[in-house]
């Protein structure tokens, strides 16, 4: 979403120049300001930004010379860009530590990390995807055991011979 281009174009076309930031960027927040709060224009902005998202991610991954490329990406699933994964990690926790830790980590109020919150798809959804599910409802370090675990597996899975 970065100017110049298609995406960029296309979203301050549909939201308007409140959307640019003095310096010509895109103003996150004022464009989440909008779509955080009407369904329909969140709808309508994923629409914009996704197919360019998805057809980006790809292009990265195949031009990666890396054995495993990782992506992280908040609409991985909905925007159908876990397609091009042999993996899916999904990281959960509860809805309230969601809301608390985009208060704390982004500075967000309450109300607006609720917002956005309720603006994902629930977990229970997400998981049906999940190749590894991580819970993050606990503590940093617990997390990252999971995390350390899951990418021993993977990688022994990897090194194996296949038959």
């Amino acid at each position: 979403m970065a100017p110049p281009g298609p995406v960029f174009d296309s979203v301050v076309r549909e939201f308007g120049p409140g959307v640019v930031a003095p310096d010509g960027s895109l103003d996150r927040r004022r464009l989440a300001a909008i779509v955080f709060s009407d369904p329909a224009a969140l709808r309508h902005l994923d629409q914009l930004v996704h197919p360019a998202t998805s057809c980006y991610i790809r292009q990265l991954i195949q031009a990666s010379g890396s054995a495993v490329v990782a992506v992280e990406a908040i609409k991985l699933i909905e925007a159908g860009t876990y397609r091009a994964c042999d993996e899916i990690w999904v990281v959960t926790c509860t809805r309230e530590q969601q809301t608390e830790r985009l208060v704390i980590g982004r500075g967000l109020s309450a109300a607006d990390a609720e917002r956005r919150v309720a603006a994902q798809s629930p977990a229970s959804e997400k998981t049906r995807y999940a190749t590894v599910v991580i819970d993050a409802s606990g503590t940093l370090a617990d997390t990252r055991r999971q995390v350390l675990a899951a990418w021993r597996r993977f990688v022994a899975a990897k090194s194996q011979p296949r038959a």
